[in-house]
């Protein structure tokens, strides 16, 4: 079978791509929405290449290509995607929305994999907001499902669960994620895609979040520091947490430290650093500085030493 694949590049994308060629199966192209995340797979190709979409890409002589949203550029897309000679479309992560007619090019061929067990949590942020909403044991998993016009609602293929660990940070749960989407790139997708299994609707109550809560990422006096602290530790780089100064909304780049009790007094700011109260504490937090990059290179090498 022949793939082409639809996906940005992250954890999950390399390992349905590598799992995809390890069984045996060709890759037509790679088609992503061109953006940032080259950069951090490039680096983890230097240290772990399997966890690496580009490391693939270059080991098998895999052309990729940044592509407009299909909506802007359906006629082109359309056409390109025909002459590739690929039977089966695969999406992971693609952050556009593919068009009736594309999607019409391959039929129930066209799969995506989605980090829920649908029909929760659909949309563009399942894993992120699953975890702020402490529901990662219930609906935490990975949903093989064929592509239809309405996001996430296609039949389901197949689906993992995989709830998140008590403690486990983001980075952990989404590389739990990317290996159960691996597994079902290398058997349920192509039994499928032979006929020997029958993909299935959906069942049970959906829901779909494609923004945040407020309450759930805007620091106030509402949370502890403990809250504070397990939930900047847990997020890791990608927290979208933030702090509103009047109708400025700051985003926090780590938690310093504890400076005692409540105090009543109000925020204060400085260059690199907001001290405020909250439910229990005083508490200092980062707004600048070295946070980001010491967390991004921490998690850097925990997806280097990561088993596959």
């Amino acid at each position: 079978m022949r793939a082409l694949f639809l996906a940005t590049p992250n954890l999950t994308a390399a390992r349905v791509l590598w799992r995809w060629l390890e069984a045996g199966h060709e890759v037509a192209g790679f088609w992503h929405p061109g953006d940032k995340s080259w950069r951090q797979d490039r680096r983890i190709g230097l240290l772990n290449p399997h966890w690496s979409v580009s490391a693939a890409l270059r080991r098998h002589g895999i052309a990729s290509r940044a592509v407009p949203p299909p909506s802007r550029a359906e006629p082109e897309l359309l056409a390109q995607a025909g002459s590739l000679g690929a039977d089966v479309l695969i999406c992971c992560y693609f952050t556009h929305r593919i068009t009736p007619r594309l999607l019409d090019l391959f039929g129930p061929r066209a799969v995506n994999f989605h980090p829920a067990l649908l029909p929760a949590y659909r949309g563009p942020l399942p894993t992120l907001a699953m975890m702020l909403a402490g529901e990662t044991h219930r609906h935490g998993g990975m949903t093989l499902h064929v592509l239809s016009p309405e996001m996430d609602a296609g039949d389901i293929v197949a689906a993992t669960p995989v709830p998140g660990a008590t403690g486990a940070t983001l980075l952990q749960w989404r590389l739990a994620l990317a290996r159960a989407a691996g597994e079902l790139a290398a058997g349920p997708l192509p039994a499928f895609l032979d006929g020997a299994t029958v993909a299935q609707p959906q069942a049970g109550p959906s829901s779909y979040i494609n923004t945040l809560p407020m309450e759930w990422v805007e620091i106030d006096r509402r949370w502890s520091c403990q809250r504070v602290r397990e939930t900047l530790r847990r997020l890791g780089s990608q927290h979208p947490l933030r702090v509103a100064i009047d109708e400025e909304r700051v985003t926090v780049k780590g938690f310093v430290r504890r400076v005692g009790p409540p105090t009543g007094q109000p925020l204060q700011r400085s260059r690199r650093r907001l001290t405020l109260d909250v439910a229990d504490g005083r508490i200092v937090l980062a707004t600048r500085g070295r946070y980001k990059i010491w967390q991004s290179l921490r998690e850097l090498l925990t997806v280097a030493r990561a088993p596959l």
